[in-house]
């Protein structure tokens, strides 16, 4: 059905609705499915469900014995019986209701003997329908358990019911119909007969229904796995109901790809594997491993996207609430010419000034032209619209210095931003060029309008173009203003209507792409919510970030040497603008030299940076042991020697000037915030979090040169 519903509640008059329930009723009505799905994804019974619960109930009461075909008889219900008094055999019928025997019929008289019409079931036929699970030919073979049904005596076309899966009352049982041919039998959805028939169940949701024991013993990887396949593909979940334990053998097995509902009393049993992150859980869940022997909860994390929260929490706390805005009169500014060969920008320019607009009736010769305030004000963004007639205009913004002039420009229909410094001698000292996001968006068009601003904060000045912050500058701030850079084009030009913002609250808002590179910490072994959903929900939307896309690259049991010159090694950062690099947990534990430690980090941040990225060290948090802790967890090694390598750690991004998370300080001694001594659970991750968080505002913030 291609009609898409709307979530309004009940009763909806929208069209939408409308036409999606007119589909619903045909469903309901004519629909062989025993149930069909509302528009707001609950399930109800048709009418062919509705009459097999109907039918079920019936047959559970047993036969209604009814006399005669002599005398004559109407019959009405799938399990009332006619006698035929000729022979003291009893008759059910397998048709249509309601049926219809005159006086003085027999069986064969009204309708014959056979599917479809009239089923003995005396001693002899109801012995041998019994014992093959027959109560009703079309709705109910009923047997006790799965092993039952597939030694039935079935045909094509039966509606089957088993009882329980291992035994009656196990929570096993399901629904299903026979068909001809062949299907690939997994134990839950296909059940292969003989006979070259197999049974499909209905919809089987329940853990218990793939055959999952949940005695602690048997193990259930396979039956997970099924079911796993089958219910991905529908986008259904897997219930775990009741409580036990679920065993899970192997090494690591895989649990991820379906959504996870599990009573309280469930617990999985499992050597903890990496790929719990990946768990799709709607409800907390228990693991239990048995190999480090430890216990601990997943917390849920797919009933709420966590990053819904990054809409709101960060978007509050950066509100503007000391900001004022005015308008600049533009005669107390300056208006004069830039003398490129000396840096001097004190003769008068041409343009004609008003209160609000600066226009040329000329063009003007080589030297770019300049308007600024005497004293651009600390913290205030100015800000003047431009507007040509459609010539090859540059226009902008500059900052002069106590050694250079610096400006960032565009041209009209070029849509890249041109940034070009000279020192005082006329040699050009910076010539980089930028290509602008969203088409013309952030351009100059012909015979249109562009928004230039400039905010100067100390000794950083900030453009920003149609609203939106591009470039920023570093140095102690002389003059600074607005340009117009193209000779020989300043007619059809006009500056107009300069308005002024104090207290401005500058925000970058950059798209940010992060690779993440790093052992399991950092993969996410033992914690159901990983770096990819939690961090966005403390960096999105501050100050300096806007919408963040994170790739985590991290694999368990790693050191330096794997990114360095390992498998890692070809690791591809282009992608991305920032890499998160927590490396040195495996490299404390397996004693690596400290010398070798840290030219290894120094082969990363070279690769990173040279694929156009910015690096970002993680300082790891110190583990724990089970002396400490009192939980056996995982073994681990060389814990004693964990500030050599955190301090070369640290020493090494202070060299390099590179920013850096100090994952101890937010750790601190909590050591319940490990679930086996060493892997971070959600509460230990949080706090990782929060490092990676200010280490990324303190770099963007800091951020000099082009910030899209």
């Amino acid at each position: 059905m291609a009609t898409q519903p709307t979530n309004l509640p009940v009763p909806s008059e929208s069209p939408r609705d409308l036409k999606f329930n007119a589909g619903k009723i045909d469903e309901f009505v004519t629909s062989k499915d025993h149930v069909y799905v509302d528009r707001f994804g609950d399930e109800h019974r048709t009418i062919a469900g509705i009459n097999y619960d109907a039918n079920q109930a019936i047959v559970n009461y047993g036969y209604i014995t009814k006399d005669s075909f002599e005398a004559g008889s109407t019959i009405s219900l799938v399990n009332e019986c006619l006698r035929w008094e000729s022979n003291g055999e009893y008759y059910r019928w397998d048709g249509e209701f309601p049926k219809v025997v005159p006086p003085g019929s027999t069986p064969d008289s009204t309708g014959g003997v056979g599917p479809g019409a009239w089923v003995g079931v005396g001693d002899a036929s109801l012995r041998s329908d019994l014992n093959n699970g027959y109560l009703n030919d079309q709705y109910s073979r009923v047997f006790q358990t799965v092993s039952d049904m597939r030694s039935g005596n079935l045909k094509e076309g039966d509606h089957v019911r088993w009882l329980g899966y291992y035994s009656v009352g196990d929570g096993g049982g399901n629904y299903g119909v026979v068909h001809s041919g062949s299907a690939t039998e997994d134990g839950g959805s296909i059940f292969a007969i003989p006979n070259g028939k197999y049974v499909e169940a209905e919809t089987p949701k329940e853990a218990r229904q793939w055959g999952i024991k949940y005695d602690g013993v048997s193990d259930g990887v396979t039956q997970f796995n099924n079911a796993r396949n089958y219910l991905s593909a529908k986008d259904e979940v897997l219930y775990f109901s009741g409580a036990g334990v679920v065993l899970y053998s192997g090494a690591r097995p895989d649990l991820s790809g379906v959504k996870i509902h599990a009573d309280e009393g469930v617990t999985f049993k499992v050597d903890e594997n990496p790929n719990t992150k990946d768990l799709r859980l709607l409800t907390n869940l228990r693991i239990e491993n048995p190999v480090s022997g430890t216990t601990l909860i997943k917390p849920a994390n797919t009933f709420i996207d966590l990053k819904e929260l990054y809409n709101i929490a960060p978007g509050l706390v950066n509100m503007s609430l000391n900001e004022s805005a005015s308008i600049v009169n533009l005669t107390t500014w300056n208006q004069t010419i830039y003398n490129v060969s000396t840096g001097d920008i004190s003769a008068s320019g041409t343009g004609t000034v008003t209160s609000n607009t600066v226009t040329w009736s000329s063009d003007f010769a080589a030297n770019p032209q300049v308007l600024y305030p005497p004293a651009p004000e600390n913290g205030s963004l100015y800000e003047i619209n431009a507007f040509t007639s459609g010539q090859a205009e540059s226009c902008g913004v500059f900052i002069k210095t106590s050694s250079a002039v610096v400006f960032a420009s565009i041209t009209v229909a070029s849509g890249k931003l041109s940034v070009k410094g000279f020192n005082f001698s006329g040699s050009q000292t910076i010539n980089e060029e930028y290509t602008l996001p969203n088409g013309g968006a952030y351009g100059w068009i012909s015979n249109q309008q562009v928004n230039l601003g400039f905010v100067v904060n100390d000794s950083v000045m900030t453009f920003v173009l149609n609203g939106l912050p591009v470039y920023r500058f570093n140095g102690t701030v002389v003059n600074a203003g607005f340009i117009l850079s193209q000779a020989g084009d300043a007619a059809g030009v006009t500056f107009l209507d300069c308005l002024k913002t104090t207290n401005f609250k500058l925000r970058v808002k950059r798209p940010l792409s992060i690779g993440v590179i790093g052992d399991s910490i950092s993969y996410g072994a033992w914690c159901s919510n990983d770096i990819v959903r939690l961090l966005p929900s403390f960096i999105q939307n501050s100050d300096n970030i806007g919408k963040v896309s994170i790739t985590n690259y991290a694999v368990s049991g790693t050191s330096s040497a794997y990114w360095a010159t390992g498998y890692g090694s070809s690791t591809d950062y282009s992608p991305h603008k920032v890499v998160l690099c927590m490396i040195g947990t495996n490299d404390q534990q397996g004693g690596v030299a400290v010398a070798q430690y840290t030219t290894n980090l120094q082969t990363i941040a070279n690769k990173i940076v040279s694929a156009g990225a910015i690096p970002v060290f993680g300082i790891f948090p110190i583990f724990t042991t089970e002396a400490n802790s009192g939980i056996h967890g995982v073994t681990t090694s060389n814990y004693a020697a964990h500030a050599k390598y955190t301090h070369a750690l640290k020493k090494f991004c202070i060299q390099n000037g590179y920013e850096f998370a100090d994952m101890r300080r937010n750790f601190g001694a909590n050591l319940g915030w490990y679930g086996d001594n060493i892997h971070p659970t959600v509460e230990g991750q949080i706090s990782i979090m929060a490092a990676w968080a200010e280490a990324l505002t303190r770099m963007l913030k800091n951020k000099k040169g082009y910030l899209q």
